[in-house]
């Protein structure tokens, strides 16, 4: 114990009710804030206090210390008690498991001197039975987190356990942060749009916000300007295996061009020995996905202003030749403020006026009828997917939908899209959803431009020029917490992993690095 130096963070030995807190027995060794995960997976920030035999948590209800103490302590922990901890290899959440009690599921950039401490606070407190770890490779621990409600231990069960004894934990962290250190000298800078030199120990890793086509994104914060940014990570391995260096040098050179206001822009773009980073602005008021569903429906005014930001998004990339080829609710992102602006660009494509290609991507319910047929396509593609947004944001579900997807893929070839009366909408609406799902792409709306879609009357209210100067109001204003809040993204997908890849692994890509070289 002696060898532990007291950390105090919150500076909270200065306040003179210190002593109200904490036992007059107890000395204070560690104070910091730390995220605490509930049981129904939400986050709340939490000052924590560690003394030589208990865990404080002392709630976050004001920044003033007096306040602390007149709300009470939310929990106190006997250290002794906590008898092991899942740690995620991915990122920094971990999980303090007590038998006796619930768990509690925490993240914080202090994990792994916290663990530190109480590797060393548990030996003087109960040296016969030391502390068990398992290292995961997951970055949501939440299934291995025992409830309040629950009376069984939910520990990993397919994961060994390890003694954690001081030196372990010493000679793990050195071992991470050796690789870590490699692995950013061995960056390289593919692209930064300031001219600043980046790596992956430039942001501080954060939370996951989903997958996408080929690739996982994760919140960071860079550490030195604090700005928050989505990281699109892409495992080198994994592009291998799928075969996807087309896609990766086609996104990489799409993201290189766009700078508009309505699509997601690049900042930085750089890669490791086994990752590529997107660095790309954060938006946090979520998928469109996410408040389509929060109201089942949009009204029409709310459908017109999203069909038009999203018009401009897709006129923007057409102006570049960029065929976007995804559009679905969740690539649909909006800001703080509530606008819009396409995401993920993995399946776009550059294509030249005349030029069609025949690949077989998308999204099933939004898909065109000319790649389901395979006959080439082109760039009206993506008017047929902006008439199934647009009656999805009315309707609630797409046209086409079925559970069954060859039945669901024979009806975007074979059947006209119907219009419920149960819900009344302007025959404007209709006739615009009515000519954009067009089966045939040359009778299809658009073929002269999107100005034809602009022009539509039902876009008659929207002043153009306001929309594009983003001086109009959204109509959806994301509900937003704190900075760190991301409840408004579809955040239940697949998690993204970033995890140690065996030497095998490693030589594969060492044998394909060349293929990475012009990218």
């Amino acid at each position: 114990m002696d060898s532990l130096i007291a950390k105090d963070n919150l500076n909270f030995i200065c306040n003179k009710t210190f002593q109200k807190v904490i036992g007059k027995d107890e000395s204070l060794l560690w104070s910091g804030e730390v995220t605490k995960v509930n049981k129904n997976g939400k986050e709340q920030f939490r000052d924590f206090v560690i003394t030589n035999r208990f865990i404080y948590n002392l709630g976050k209800e004001s920044s003033f210390l007096t306040n602390w103490f007149t709300s009470g302590v939310k929990r106190k922990m006997d250290i002794s008690k906590i008898e092991a901890i899942t740690y995620s290899k991915v990122i920094n959440f971990f999980v303090l498991h007590l038998p006796e009690e619930y768990d509690y599921y925490l993240f914080t950039k202090h994990r792994n001197e916290i663990i530190e401490y109480l590797i060393q606070i548990r030996e003087r407190l109960n040296p016969k039975k030391g502390l068990l770890v398992f290292m995961v490779e997951e970055a949501d621990l939440r299934k291995y987190s025992k409830t309040d409600t629950e009376k069984f231990d939910k520990w990993p069960k397919n994961v060994p356990s390890q003694s954690l004894s001081l030196d372990f934990w010493k000679d793990f962290v050195a071992s991470a942060a050796q690789k870590k250190k490699n692995d950013i000298a061995n960056t390289e800078m593919l692209l930064t749009q300031t001219g600043e030199q980046v790596n992956e120990d430039s942001f501080e890793m954060l939370k996951t916000l989903g997958k996408g086509y080929y690739g996982r994104v994760f919140l960071c914060e860079k550490k030195d300007t604090k700005k928050l940014y989505a990281v699109k990570v892409m495992s080198k391995l994994d592009i291998i295996k799928r075969n996807f260096f087309d896609n990766l040098k086609n996104e990489k050179m799409i993201l290189e061009k766009v700078n508009n206001r309505f699509v997601v822009n690049l900042e930085f773009c750089f890669a490791n020995p086994s990752y590529i980073f997107f660095v790309m602005d954060f938006k946090q008021g979520g998928e469109l996905y996410h408040h389509l569903r929060k109201r089942t429906r949009f009204s029409e005014n709310i459908t017109r202003f999203y069909g038009a930001q999203i018009l401009l998004g897709l006129h923007y990339l057409h102006s570049l030749d960029i065929m976007y080829r995804d559009m679905k609710p969740e690539n649909i992102l909006l800001d703080q403020d509530g606008n819009a602006a396409l995401a993920d660009y993995g399946i776009s494509k550059i294509i030249r006026e005349g030029e069609k290609t025949k690949s077989f991507v998308g999204t099933p319910d939004y898909v065109a009828p000319e790649i389901i047929l395979q006959k080439g396509h082109n760039k009206m593609v993506d008017v047929w997917c902006f008439g199934i947004i647009l009656y999805e944001m009315i309707y609630g579900l797409p046209p086409f939908y079925n559970k069954q997807q060859n039945i669901m893929l024979n009806n975007i070839i074979k059947i006209n899209p119907t219009f419920p009366k149960m819900i009344k909408i302007s025959d404007e609406l209709e006739d615009l959803i009515t000519q954009c799902l067009q089966k045939d792409p040359k009778k299809r709306i658009g073929n002269e431009g999107l100005e034809e879609l602009m022009q539509h009357k039902f876009f008659e209210p929207i002043d153009w020029d306001l929309m594009r100067e983003g001086k109009l109001d959204a109509p959806v204003k994301p509900e937003v917490k704190d900075k760190l809040d991301v409840d408004n993204f579809n955040t239940s997908k697949e998690k993204p992993k970033l995890s140690d890849l065996s030497q095998i692994d490693k030589n594969i890509i060492e044998n394909y690095e060349k293929k990475f070289s012009d990218f």
